[in-house]
């Protein structure tokens, strides 16, 4: 719940890198809480995708991850049955992927 409302340092530089070198055409997936909170306010990309643990990623797009998904593993999603649902859930597809920008706190994955 914290990481809801406080955003640590590396989240805004990865936002603002995926802000400033995507291909605007492509879509960008995150939790709940990057999709509506972050990549809205730091990287003024309001109409970005909900990234679930059913999510199919297509060819051109992006997977965001933050602070909470990188150090704790946890995704943020409460219209689930359950709030948070563990990353490993979509380590298939991160594995299809190119991770293109990490810091300590973010990484931005592309297929």
């Amino acid at each position: 719940t914290f990481f809801s409302i406080y955003h640590v340092e590396g989240d805004i530089f990865g936002v603002k890198w995926i802000s400033k070198n995507r291909d605007n055409k492509s879509k960008i997936h995150a939790d709940l809480k990057y999709k509506t909170h972050i990549l809205v306010s730091y990287g003024m990309m309001p109409n970005e995708y909900k990234l679930t643990n059913t999510t199919k990623v297509r060819e051109g797009w992006y997977i965001y991850q933050g602070y909470p998904n990188v150090h704790y593993g946890l995704m943020f999603d409460p219209s689930q049955s359950k709030k948070y649902w563990n990353v490993t859930d979509i380590s298939p597809l991160l594995d299809e992927m190119s991770m293109i920008y990490a810091n300590d706190d973010a990484q931005v994955y592309y297929r």
